[in-house]
C-alpha cells in the first residue's frame, strides 16, 4: 500500500517512527540536532509502513537553513532486504568461522603482497596450536615479524614455491618452533586468484603428524634393526604371505637363491626356491605350502637340493613356520634354511675314509700273505730268467714275470688300505715325472695329452710310485671314457688355500687338474666312485680310484671330481707344496752289470724267500748266511766277529718271534753300524717310510725284483763300504 504525498505530509515523526518501532522521539530528534552540529547523519532506522508494519531503512539527514528558515532534509531509503543479506552473510561466516575453528587440519589465509612478501590474514584455532601463536596477534604481519628468521624463510620459501609453480602443492616439513619444539606437518597450499588470474592470496591447510612421524621412526628403526638382524644371520630367510608371494628375503638368501629383495618381492616362493630331491632329481614339495595347508612347522627330507637362478646346486636343510597375528591366524610364513654343502661332502668323506679303514685288515693281511708268495716266485723265476740261454723257455718266464707283475700292482693297491702302506716321500718337482707317466699310460691308445704347467711350480714331498699310480689310475679312466679318441688336459699350478676348504689346511698347495672330454659321470654316481670296489666296468676291480683318494689322502692333500653328462669330467689334485727348496738326493740309475763282494745276513721267516734272496745275492757276488728268525740274528752278530757283514736284510715281522724291528734295536744298542735294510710284504708300522728313524738304513717292499734290490746294495751297501 502506498501512501499518497497529502497524507505523508500530514504525519509527525512520531507517526512514521514511533509506535511500535524501538525507538523514542527523543532518539530521532538526537539525530537531528547532531546533523546540525555535526554535519550530515547516516544511520539505520526502523520505519513504520502505512499498514503499520516495521522495515529497515538508511536515513541521512542534512541540515540546511534557507533564508531565515531552518530545514532537516530526510533521506530515507529502504535497505530491508540489504540488512537481511548482510544478516546471512554475518551466520553463514559464524557457520564457517565455527567450521574454520573445528577442524583438526591447521588452515591460514595469507595475503600476497604486492612486493611479493606475504602476510598473515587469518587461521584457524587448529593452526594456532600447531604454530604456537594467536590469529589476532598475527594478524597482518609478516612471518618474519614473529618467528626465527631462519624458520619464517623456510615456510616463505614454499608459498613462493606454490606461486612458481602455479598450482596446489604438498610436503611435509621439519618446523623448529622455540615455543613447542621441533614439529612436523604435513602442509598443502592452493593458490588463490583474482579475474585477472593474478594470485593474491594462498590459502593452506596444515596437519601435525610429529606424533605420526614418531610411529614412522620408531617402525622405520624396527624395520632397520629387523634388516641388520636379517642381514647377520647367516641362514637364508625369505618371509611370504598367505598366498606364498614373497616379502622379504634376506642377504643369505640373495646369494644362495641369487634372487635379490627388488627382483623376489611379490614373486611366488615356488619361483625363488626351486628344491629337487638329490638322488632322484625330482621336484620336492615346497615347504610354505604345506606349512600354508597345515599351519604346523615343516622341515626339508634329507638330500633337498636348491637350485639358484644361475643353475648352481647346493644342499640344504631347512624349516618353514607359520606366522600368527594376536587373533592366532596364520598370516604368512618364514622359511630359514642354510646350505650344509660342505658339510655333507664332509660327512660322505669321513664315511669314505671309514669304509677304507675297514678294508684295512683284510687288505693288510691279503697283501702281507700274497706278497710273500709272490716274492719266492717273483724271484725264482726272475734267476731262472736270468740263467736261460733257451728263447722259448725265456720268453715263457718272460710272460710269468709279467703277469706277476700286474699281480703285484693289484697287492699294492691293496696296501693303500692299509697303515703299512705309508708313502716312502722325496722333495721334488712333479713334471716331467707326471708327464712321463701320462704318457706311458697312454701309450698304443687313441688319445693324446696336452699339458699346461705354470711356471715355478713349487716342490712336493711325495712317494713317486704312489702319485704315479694315482695319475695312471685317472688318466686310464679317462682314456676310456673317450673310446673314439680324444684329448687330455693336465694342468698344473701353484694355489695358496685359505681356512674356508673344509677338507685342506690353510697353506700353500700344488693344484693338479685332468680334464677329459668324455662321456661323463651320472649325478647320482659321483658320491660313489671313490668308494671301493665300486665300478660300471664289467672288467674293473673297483680299486683305482678309491686306491687314489687313499694315497692323496695320505700326502695330506685331497682329490675332487666335477663332472657334467655327455661333456667330460674333470679331477683337481692338491698334494701340499714342500717347504723345502733342496730336492732329495735322487736314488742312482741301476748300472747294467753290478758285482760286488762280501758277506750279508738274510733273516726270514719264509724258506722260498731266503733262497730266493739268497740266489739274487750270490748273482751279484755275496757271500750269503739265511736265518729264519731275529734271535738267531742277534746270535750271529754278536758272537761271529770273526765273519765281518757287509750288510744284512731283515724281514719286519716274524709270526711267534723276534722281528726286524726288535733285533735291529738289539744291534744298534751294540754299536753295530752295518747297513740293515728292513724288507716287508706289509706292517702295521710306519717303519716302512721312515726306515732311518727305527735303525734301519733303508727299506724294500716284498716282493721285489733283482734290480730293485741291486738299486738297494748300489745306494746303500757298496757305496757306504767302498
Amino acid at each position: 500500500m502506498v501512501m499518497k504525498k497529502k497524507e505523508a505530509l500530514k504525519l509527525s515523526l512520531n507517526d512514521i517512527s514511533m509506535g511500535d518501532a524501538p525507538y523514542s522521539e527523543n532518539e530521532a530528534l538526537n539525530w537531528i540536532h547532531k546533523s546540525k552540529t555535526e554535519g550530515q547523519q547516516t544511520f539505520l532506522w526502523w520505519s513504520r509502513k502505512k499498514n503499520k508494519g516495521l522495515f529497515w531503512s538508511e536515513v541521512k539527514i542534512q541540515y540546511t537553513q534557507f533564508e531565515t528558515e531552518e530545514y532537516v532534509v530526510v533521506l530515507v531509503r529502504d535497505v530491508t532486504h540489504r540488512i537481511e543479506f548482510e544478516e546471512n552473510l554475518r551466520k553463514r561466516d559464524s557457520d564457517i568461522q565455527a567450521i574454520f575453528d573445528a577442524t583438526a587440519y591447521g588452515i591460514f589465509i595469507i595475503d600476497v603482497e604486492d612486493d611479493g612478501d606475504f602476510s598473515i590474514s587469518n587461521m584457524n584455532k587448529a593452526d594456532e596450536e600447531i604454530t604456537g601463536v594467536k590469529a589476532e596477534e598475527v594478524r597482518g604481519k609478516k612471518f618474519r615479524d614473529f618467528f626465527p628468521l631462519d624458520v619464517a624463510n623456510q615456510i616463505t620459501a614454499n608459498y613462493r614455491k606454490c606461486i612458481e609453480q602455479n598450482q596446489t602443492i604438498s610436503y611435509e616439513e621439519e618446523v623448529n618452533l622455540p615455543a613447542l619444539g621441533i614439529k612436523f606437518a604435513l602442509t598443502t597450499l592452493v593458490p588463490v586468484k583474482d579475474k585477472s588470474g593474478k594470485i593474491i592470496r594462498i590459502v593452506g591447510s596444515t596437519l601435525d603428524i610429529t606424533s605420526r612421524k614418531k610411529i614412522e621412526t620408531n617402525l622405520y628403526d624396527e624395520k632397520e634393526r629387523l634388516a641388520v638382524t636379517l642381514k647377520s644371520i647367516g641362514d637364508g630367510v625369505i618371509s611370504t604371505d598367505t598366498k606364498g608371494r614373497v616379502l622379504i628375503i634376506n642377504k643369505s638368501a640373495e646369494v644362495m637363491t641369487g634372487w635379490s629383495q627388488s627382483e623376489a618381492e611379490g614373486k611366488q616362493i615356488t619361483d625363488i626356491f626351486h628344491i629337487i630331491n638329490q638322488k632322484t632329481k625330482k621336484n620336492c614339495v615346497n615347504p610354505v605350502e604345506k606349512v600354508i595347508k597345515t599351519g604346523q612347522i615343516v622341515e626339508l627330507a634329507n638330500d633337498t637340493m636348491l637350485i639358484s637362478k644361475n643353475g648352481t646346486e647346493m644342499i640344504i636343510t631347512d624349516s618353514a613356520a607359520p606366522i600368527k597375528n594376536s587373533d592366532n591366524e596364520t598370516v604368512g610364513v618364514v622359511l630359514v634354511f642354510r646350505d650344509v654343502t660342505e658339510k655333507h661332502n664332509i660327512q660322505e668323506t669321513v664315511q669314505r675314509t671309514s669304509k677304507l679303514e675297514s678294508l684295512a685288515v683284510l687288505a693288510g693281511g691279503i697283501a702281507h700273505d700274497f706278497n710273500n708268495l709272490l716274492g719266492g716266485i717273483y724271484g725264482s723265476l726272475e734267476l731262472s730268467n736270468l740263467k736261460s740261454k733257451e728263447n722259448k723257455r725265456h720268453e715263457y718266464i718272460e710272460n710269468a714275470i709279467n703277469t706277476i707283475n700286474r699281480a703285484r700292482s693289484l697287492t699294492q693297491q691293496l696296501l693303500t688300505f692299509s697303515k703299512g702302506g705309508n708313502p716312502v716321500k722325496k722333495v721334488s718337482h712333479l713334471f716331467p715325472f707326471i708327464e712321463n707317466t701320462t704318457r706311458f699310460a697312454l701309450s698304443g691308445s687313441n688319445v693324446t695329452a696336452q699339458f699346461l704347467i705354470e711356471d715355478n711350480l713349487w716342490l712336493v714331498n711325495y712317494d713317486e710310485n704312489q702319485i704315479g699310480q694315482v695319475i695312471e689310475n685317472i688318466v686310464i679312466n679317462a682314456q676310456q671314457a673317450m673310446p673314439v679318441g680324444g684329448s687330455i688336459e693336465i694342468s698344473a699350478k701353484n694355489e695358496v688355500i685359505s681356512n674356508t676348504h673344509p677338507m685342506l689346511k690353510s697353506g700353500q698347495y700344488v693344484k693338479i687338474s685332468v680334464k677329459d672330454s668324455g662321456i661323463g659321470i651320472p649325478g647320482e654316481l659321483i658320491s660313489k666312485i671313490f668308494d671301493p670296489f665300486f665300478t660300471t666296468k664289467s672288467k674293473g676291480h673297483g680299486l683305482g680310484l678309491a686306491t687314489s683318494y687313499s694315497i692323496i689322502y695320505k700326502h695330506n692333500g685331497t682329490i675332487e671330481v666335477e663332472s657334467l653328462l655327455g661333456l667330460g669330467t674333470t679331477f683337481h689334485i692338491f698334494l701340499p707344496a714342500s717347504l723345502d727348496t733342496v730336492l732329495s738326493d735322487e736314488t742312482q740309475e741301476a748300472q747294467t752289470e753290478f758285482s760286488d763282494t762280501g758277506l750279508i745276513l738274510v733273516m726270514d721267516d719264509e724258506e722260498i724267500i731266503q733262497n730266493t734272496v739268497k740266489e739274487m745275492l750270490t748273482y751279484f757276488g755275496y757271500e750269503v748266511v739265511c736265518l729264519d728268525n731275529g734271535s738267531k740274528a742277534v746270535d750271529y752278530v754278536l758272537n761271529n766277529t770273526e765273519n765281518k757283514l757287509k750288510a744284512m736284510i731283515f724281514d719286519l715281522t716274524i709270526p711267534g718271534g723276534m722281528g726286524g724291528k726288535e733285533a735291529t734295536e738289539i744291534i744298534r744298542k751294540n754299536n753295530i753300524q752295518v747297513p740293515i735294510i728292513v724288507a716287508s710284504g706289509y706292517s702295521d708300522d710306519p717303519i716302512m717310510a721312515n726306515p732311518q728313524k727305527y735303525g734301519f738304513t733303508a727299506s724294500i717292499s716284498k716282493p721285489f725284483s733283482h734290480k730293485e734290490l741291486q738299486n738297494i746294495l748300489i745306494q746303500f751297501v757298496k757305496t757306504k763300504n767302498s
